[in-house]
């Protein structure tokens, strides 16, 4: 199904000169060689949010003001977390069944994800870090990051503070570990039934094992509630973070471990909660290559959640003036329940 959107009629004075075009926007979330563009095409048209052979230009063509330009951007990420993302409510990634377009050319997906970047590991650019936080995730997504990180040291990564950053998920069979593996997790802790640990519980372990608790690391354990969420989200263990961030000043250079396909995805909304607070620390995130291709569906989600996050940040930095209340209309519908991600979008949308 392929939709389009008109924008309402603007003044003659927000009628910029030149034209606007998506393919044209596409460089501002990273997509900027031909490869990379060729290859979003190609998922696009899988997904049929693109006719079958048919470029971008087809369904967003070229616009001549900054109105119609933020509609096409908008179309565009409602398509991609329809047909891409597709948990809806408390869903969780791992229990989203991938469409029947998915498992027809797994192979060529993969090969597309990998040109925009979503597939190989993405290293650190330096080798000096005033601390590192490690995400949290799953068990074996967070044992991952563990030695990606211990790789890292010994390579000559340096870095004297870790910040596990975690909270208040309950850990589940199968998702985190066996049930043996989590019934000797309790007895470990002491605690009677391991239905009651959660993420941090866990991470906190791991790390206790791991090489990296014998490298002299500082390592301090952000616990975050879960409040009124189903669990914590990577927005809400962020800003969990941040007291401790103002009580350590020296901290001005940070480095965040995830791991492929989500680097991309969370390194926008760590920096849409930086940008919100006001916060001017250098942040990079990094993480090892994906590595289980077996489920498809979670390598999509990684470029719609990406696109999702990226794109509030991307009209600030495109300068767009938005004077159409339809359309700040539905960008309030698709941004208000994530508020750190929503302020990032221009001031002429959320006022």
């Amino acid at each position: 199904m392929f939709y389009s959107f008109r924008a309402a009629s603007e003044p003659e004075e927000n009628q910029y000169p030149g034209s606007y075009n998506l393919r044209d926007a596409l460089s501002y979330y990273g997509f900027r060689n031909f490869e990379q563009q060729q290859a979003l095409e190609s998922i696009f048209q899988k997904a049929s949010i693109l006719p079958l052979g048919e470029p971008l230009e087809s369904i967003f063509p070229t616009k001549r003001t900054a109105n119609q330009l933020a509609w096409d951007l908008l179309t565009m990420v409602r398509e991609t977390q329809r047909t891409l993302t597709l948990r809806t409510g408390v869903q969780e990634r791992w229990e989203i069944e991938p469409q029947e377009w998915m498992k027809e050319d797994p192979q060529a997906i993969v090969t597309d994800l990998r040109s925009l970047g979503f597939i190989d590991g993405i290293d650190p650019q330096g080798s000096n870090y005033d601390a590192v936080g490690l995400l949290g995730s799953t068990g074996p997504k967070m044992q991952e990051r563990l030695n990606y990180l211990h790789t890292l040291m010994k390579q000559g990564l340096h870095v004297p503070t870790l910040l596990l950053i975690s909270g208040e998920r309950y850990l589940l069979q199968d998702i985190d570990g066996s049930e043996e593996e989590l019934i000797q997790l309790a007895q470990r802790l002491g605690v009677d039934d391991w239905h009651q640990l959660t993420e941090a519980d866990l991470l906190q372990d791991l790390y206790n094992s791991s090489p990296l608790s014998h490298d002299g690391l500082n390592s301090y354990l952000i616990n975050t509630p879960r409040r009124t969420l189903p669990r914590p989200t990577t927005q809400t263990t962020i800003l969990e973070s941040l007291p401790w961030l103002s009580a350590h000043p020296e901290v001005q250079n940070i480095l965040f471990i995830s791991n492929q396909p989500t680097v991309l995805y969370q390194r926008a909304v760590i920096e849409s909660v930086f940008s919100e607070e006001g916060l001017h620390q250098q942040i990079e995130v990094v993480g090892p290559p994906a590595v289980n291709f077996a489920k498809i569906q979670l390598l999509l989600e990684g470029l719609g959640s990406y696109l999702w996050a990226a794109t509030p940040a991307l009209l600030s930095k495109m300068n767009l003036i938005i004077t159409d209340p339809h359309l700040k209309e539905a960008f309030e519908e698709l941004y208000a329940q994530n508020p750190f991600i929503y302020d990032t979008l221009p001031k002429s949308i959320r006022e």
